[in-house]
């Protein structure tokens, strides 16, 4: 039986980026906390952001950004929340996690659907990072700061 092989990969301009999965840097301005849920001292802990993904020069769009880190790792929150800097995340898609801001704000209301349409067009995409990752944004950001002031 002969399988057919691809000869070369999809062009890049082929990879849907909405698709679950995918892991890139995007700029990033964290705009507000949405949830925390309960710390734990054995399993991963979550915080939810509003984000501000960067499009180009003058556009952009608000994102759902989920943070992990572990029991020893800092906590998103614990760096303090700057909504003028912008990092280059790395993020990996999660369509699983995609809601509104209306379910975001108010979760209680979600099985209320007033339009069966509209709950996926105002959804906000999701993405997903690491404590590890937001540190290396961390570390890449204050590089070109630090140059200066030797």
């Amino acid at each position: 039986m002969d399988i057919p092989q691809r000869t070369s990969p999809l062009p890049p301009e082929h990879v849907d980026e909405n698709a679950s999965g995918v892991t890139r840097d995007l700029p990033l301005r964290l705009v507000a906390m949405a949830a925390v849920l309960p710390t734990s001292s054995y399993f991963a802990n979550y915080e939810v952001f509003i984000a501000e993904r960067k499009l180009g020069r003058s556009e952009s769009e608000l994102i759902k950004l989920v943070y992990m880190s572990l029991p020893y790792q800092p906590r998103l929150s614990e760096y303090g929340l700057n909504s003028s800097r912008v990092y280059n995340l790395r993020v990996t898609r999660d369509s699983s996690c995609d809601e509104s801001l209306l379910d975001m704000s108010f979760p209680e209301s979600s099985g209320i659907k007033s339009d069966s349409s509209g709950s996926k067009t105002n959804a906000l995409p999701c993405y997903r990072t690491t404590a590890d990752d937001y540190r290396k944004a961390l570390a890449r950001s204050r590089r070109p700061q630090d140059a200066k002031h030797r």
